[in-house]
């Protein structure tokens, strides 16, 4: 079946229904408002059109920050008392909403104003790579296309990464769009050869399969003296909901198979996610000690989309910019 006829078959009657995360954690609430914008294709989607959406579901509140909580609650709400916890949610909502569309400005696909967000008209090829990601950020709504988003999402990170690193850099793919040919363990001993640093031979047998699993991409700063004392980066791209727990995938590289010479080497997240900031903390607070590209920091660091025509996920996004769903 042709990309075309999946997308016609799967997707020809779309209407995301909302999840109730457990989580405060507004952003994803937002991915979902543009979700549902992106469907209506140039139609406002409101405040009171999203909160219809989840009473419609008979969804309780989502959780929200203390700010915008009001009152404390120990006892059943009443009516009144539940459509205030629906409104200052939504407000939080729409909120980060506007705080995306500061930030990214040219970038951001979508106008909000008043309330409502809508899908902007005569989108660039900037703009339809955030609504790419925002797909890659929600994949349990597009199981049927999540080999080509997940795929996609590496080669549009490395684009990113590759532009963020000095041009004196060597940045490689490891991952589903690998530089290296044959097993893991041969991708690895090809990976070391070409950083002119030494493998523990030990470690690097023990890996099977065709993937390590852990990394996608890899980045260092090459020396001509080729002593093995230089800066690395390794880096893995993440989709998934759990994308927090595979942040230490990359350490077996430094910690187990290449010998980096006293130096520790830098280990980064790509995540398509559009995580918000609470001071000097990521709305998601599952950072550990990696550098982190989410969304908006990806987008800062392509130069140039030529590449993104040649993905398949570019008629996947062309597929919802021409959609049209009655959201409210």
């Amino acid at each position: 079946m042709s990309l075309s006829q999946t997308m016609i078959e799967n997707y020809s009657s779309f209407s995301p229904d909302p999840v109730e995360h457990t989580a405060n954690l507004s952003h994803l609430f937002s991915d979902y408002a543009e979700l549902l914008a992106l469907l209506a294709n140039g139609d406002e989607f409101s405040r009171a059109d999203l909160v219809k959406r989840f009473e419609s579901f008979d969804l309780k509140v989502p959780e929200i920050s203390a700010e915008f909580a009001g009152p404390a609650f120990d006892h059943e709400r009443s009516a009144a008392e539940e459509d205030d916890a629906f409104d200052n949610w939504s407000l939080q909502v729409y909120q980060h909403l506007e705080w995306r569309q500061h930030l990214l400005s040219d970038d951001y696909p979508f106008q909000v104003a008043d309330g409502s967000i809508q899908l902007a008209s005569n989108l660039s090829e900037r703009q339809e790579l955030y609504l790419m990601l925002l797909l890659c950020s929600n994949l349990a709504y597009f199981k049927k296309v999540m080999p080509i988003l997940t795929s996609d999402f590496e080669q549009v990170a490395f684009e990113s990464f590759r532009n963020y690193m000095p041009k004196s850099a060597i940045v490689k793919q490891v991952g589903k769009n690998s530089d290296f040919d044959g097993f893991a363990r041969d991708k690895i001993t090809d990976l070391a050869y070409e950083m002119d640093v030494d493998i523990d031979d030990h470690e690097v047998q023990r890996v099977l399969g065709t993937q390590d699993g852990g990394l996608d991409i890899v980045a260092w700063i090459p020396f001509r003296d080729r002593y093995a004392n230089l800066q690395v980066i390794f880096g893995q791209c993440a989709c998934g909901e759990k994308w927090g727990l595979k942040q230490n995938e990359t350490r077996r590289f430094d910690c187990s198979y290449l010998k980096i010479k006293k130096v520790n080497a830098m280990h980064a997240m790509f995540v398509p996610r559009g995580l918000s900031r609470n001071g000097d903390v990521f709305e998601a607070n599952e950072i550990t000690n990696s550098l982190l590209f989410d969304r908006g920091r990806i987008l800062q660091f392509i130069y140039d989309t030529n590449f993104y025509s040649g993905l398949n996920s570019k008629e996947i996004v062309s597929f919802f910019i021409q959609f049209q769903e009655d959201v409210v």
